[in-house]
């Protein structure tokens, strides 16, 4: 259970972190792309704007992207050397905004179709939404996840707390015979399984550990244009590192309310 709460949550944690780091980027920047039949006329046009952009206030740059870096972009959709010079792909400008200034979007594209007719402002904020979505989509599914998870763990120590009551019956009973206090009986319980309970949280946060690794560096391997960077943070490794104590203690009060009730039952 330990080993299926870490990579749940280790999973949500590293989307979330870099549905952040994204959107911090993509909310910093902008385009601006130039869409013509003619390419001479997309490089005027290119010009113009790249003018315009040099000089509105709020703006940190403005690079218009080289023809073999779009097209190096373009090659994991098309295939390496199908993106041929006949095909008509728009001039792209990428502008970066300067920190805590506010660029008014709307005057800024009517400013630049004065001087490029063609000209379209792109400020990703439709990218940023949906991705926004699809990360608050995740952390919900997580989070209904490890509650499974969690009931899952107190059925087994209930189950087990029932087995091992049912093995030592007739001690229990010669015990409380001698006049032994129920808090007795509980205690041994709840030290009995919240030393398994440990044990199996560190043994499945190891084992998780080496997955989580193997994870990280698989995404890591295939570069952040077919798969995102995922990274956690401090805090989010001490939640991880925190799971062996939380399961143990989950385990040890289930333990203790399932032996009071079936105690109750017994005598």
């Amino acid at each position: 259970m330990t080993f299926l709460t870490a990579l749940a949550l280790s999973g949500s944690f590293g989307i979330y972190n870099a549905s952040q780091k994204w959107a911090s980027e993509l909310s910093s920047s902008l385009s601006v792309q130039i869409v013509h039949d003619d390419a001479d006329e997309r490089a005027r046009q290119a010009e113009r704007a790249l003018s315009v952009l040099s000089v509105t206030p709020g703006i940190l740059s403005a690079r218009l992207v080289p023809m073999a870096e779009i097209q190096g972009l373009l090659e994991p959709w098309l295939g390496a050397g199908n993106v041929s010079d006949d095909l008509p792909i728009p001039a792209l400008i990428s502008v970066q905004l300067q920190e805590g200034r506010y660029v008014d979007l709307t005057a800024l594209e009517a400013r630049l179709q004065n001087t490029a007719p063609n000209a379209s402002v792109d400020s990703h904020q439709r990218w940023i939404a949906q991705f926004s979505r699809l990360s608050g989509a995740v952390q919900v599914g997580v989070g209904v996840v490890v509650f499974l998870i969690m009931l899952t763990t107190i059925a087994i120590v209930i189950f087990a707390t029932h087995a091992r009551l049912a093995s030592h019956r007739d001690n229990i009973e010669i015990i409380y015979l001698i006049g032994a206090e129920e808090r007795l009986i509980t205690n041994e319980f709840k030290r009995h399984f919240l030393r398994y309970g440990l044990k199996g949280g560190i043994g499945g946060l190891v084992a998780s550990a080496l997955a989580i690794a193997g994870m990280f560096w698989l995404t890591s391997s295939m570069g952040g244009e077919l798969a995102p960077q995922l990274e956690l943070g401090i805090f989010q490794i001490l939640i991880l590192l925190s799971l062996p104590i939380i399961v143990a203690l989950l385990s040890m009060a289930t333990a203790s309310t399932a032996i009071r009730r079936a105690l109750e039952k017994l005598v």
